[in-house]
């Protein structure tokens, strides 16, 4: 049985792992190492920060240095001063290419002028959870 070229270059690049899937690099981390118990994490952002555009969430945990993968990320956007919500949460995929959760997106109001990423953390186990917010900076 022959297989056809294109179907054989598709099936090796499926069986190495490249599923046409590209990690950017294009993070903006906001915070780094903020440590809460013995998690730390480094919060950030991919894409613009601007009225009217998409913004995609960025979480990298560790606990002891270890990176987790096996927590629940979700993510909202928020007022400043009031927390009245956004754009409602979203849940978040952990890429272990990179060691980081995202591939969610987030809506900036055209009209904002300032908002905040709230990034809320269930640990696995029952370890309970994080809440914390950060500044989009640049609107």
């Amino acid at each position: 049985m022959r297989i056809p070229l294109g179907l054989s270059i598709l099936l090796l690049s499926m069986l190495l792992g490249c599923r046409g899937e590209s990690v950017p690099n294009d993070i903006t981390w906001i915070e780094t190492d903020l440590v809460q118990e013995e998690l730390t994490l480094s919060l950030g952002y991919r894409g613009a920060v601007k009225p009217g555009s998409a913004v995609e969430p960025v979480a990298a945990l560790r606990m002891g240095g270890i990176p987790v993968d096996n927590a629940m990320v979700f993510n909202s956007l928020i007022t400043t001063g009031t927390a009245e919500v956004l754009d409602e949460e979203i849940a978040t995929v952990y890429e272990p290419d990179a060691g980081i959760y995202g591939r969610g997106s987030l809506q900036i109001p055209a009209d904002s002028t300032a908002c905040l990423m709230r990034f809320r953390i269930v640990l696995p186990d029952h370890q309970g959870e994080v809440v914390q917010d950060v500044a989009l900076q640049g609107l």
